[in-house]
């Protein structure tokens, strides 16, 4: 696995302008907070706006924070020793929420004259303080991957089940080889569907359907649809051992994870990562990037690489709709799979012989007391 190092960039303000400090990287802190003017237009900003709009937005959203000498310098430096094997993950906390809302997957630098999280090499993700710890994943057995898929017979049909197939031949190799277990609820998935689930122990939920702000809409016991609270949400899943779970509903992620948003409910619940929608997508685009998704998850990818590959697939479509995944995470690294611990085989003694007119025998441990016995032939 490649060396993966943050970069964490803490915001807060407001729109007429942003207070940025990094607060660590590869190359230092700033010894103090630099603020800048905020100029970006979000007026018609979507999942249909051209390349250039967003190269526009994202340069405006750049110079905001990048454009202190401090903060780039630091960025520079830090690209410098990651390169070019390592990651250099952008962690942003966003600290108010009118600069949570806005688009930062959209960062583009000015100077290389890129989007920062279409690069592999700088994924982009939502940093969420938060005075829970995140648990580690599991090392011992299998992870548990639950898939509900919601299109209620009152809203717009969305082919849910045509994901879950696309999803299972993704994780179709690690599922071979013992690394996860699958449940699906391929469509018409309900609330009591998920507690079920829950009961039985769930690593990664993944939810196809349709969402807004402030919830998800599963099937009620008719087929038709069933809002179901973000708050609500966060109560049932939290302490339920959930470690990822993937949104693919419209605007799950809608106000950069405030608490009143799917995404913020659930993090808030000690979900240690949730990928959410910040706005309306296709179905082409969403089931492009759950395929791409886990494709890369089954290859080993982390968490944040694999949104990066998502968004890229996107991208590969045709479609602008690649910024609108969201990827919050209070882990250090995106990681998915941990190895097993093994046991370490004892250390064996050295025994050197030292002829001479005496005899010296030295034996030890590697890295213990090393005692020294001499004596005469």
């Amino acid at each position: 696995m490649e060396p993966s190092f943050n970069f964490d960039l803490q915001l807060t303000g407001g729109l007429t302008g942003v207070i940025a400090e990094v607060l660590d990287s590869p190359a230092g802190q700033t010894a103090a907070a630099s603020t800048r003017p905020l100029a970006v237009d979000l007026a018609g900003l979507d999942g249909a706006a051209p390349t250039a709009r967003l190269a526009a937005t994202g340069l405006g959203l750049w110079r905001s924070v990048f454009g202190a000498p401090a903060i780039a310098e630091l960025w520079r430096a830090s690209l410098a020793r990651v390169e070019p094997d390592g990651v250099l993950r952008l962690r942003l906390a966003t600290g108010t929420p009118a600069l949570a809302a806005l688009p930062w997957e959209l960062l583009y630098d000015e100077t290389l004259g890129r989007f920062l999280a279409l690069d592999g090499r700088t994924p982009v993700t939502r940093f969420v303080r938060l005075p829970i710890a995140p648990a580690p994943w599991p090392q011992d057995r299998p992870l548990r991957l639950l898939f509900t898929g919601a299109s209620p017979s009152d809203l717009f049909t969305l082919d849910v089940a045509g994901e879950w197939q696309e999803i299972a031949r993704a994780v179709a190799p690690v599922v071979a080889d013992g690394r996860v277990q699958t449940t699906s609820v391929a469509q018409g998935a309900t609330l009591a569907d998920l507690l079920s689930a829950l009961r039985r122990g769930v690593d990664l939920w993944h939810f196809a359907g349709h969402g807004t702000d402030h919830g998800l809409i599963f099937c009620d016991a008719r087929g038709r649809a069933e809002l179901v609270e973000a708050g609500i949400l966060g109560e049932l899943l939290a302490g339920e051992g959930v470690r990822l779970a993937v949104l693919n509903a419209c605007r799950a992620g809608a106000g950069g994870g405030q608490a009143a948003s799917v995404a913020g409910a659930l993090v808030r619940a000690g979900v240690p990562a949730v990928i959410a929608l910040q706005g309306d997508i296709t179905s082409a685009a969403a089931e492009a990037f759950a395929a791409a998704f886990y494709d890369a998850i089954a290859a080993g990818q982390g968490a944040d690489r694999a949104v990066t590959a998502a968004r890229k697939a996107i991208r590969a479509a045709g479609t602008a709709e690649w910024w609108l995944p969201t990827l919050f995470m209070r882990t250090a690294d995106g990681r998915i799979w941990q190895e097993p611990k093994r046991e370490r085989p004892p250390a064996t003694a050295p025994h050197v012989a030292v002829q001479g007119d005496r005899n010296i025998v030295i034996a030890g441990t590697v890295g213990g007391n090393v005692t020294i016995h001499q004596s005469d032939l």
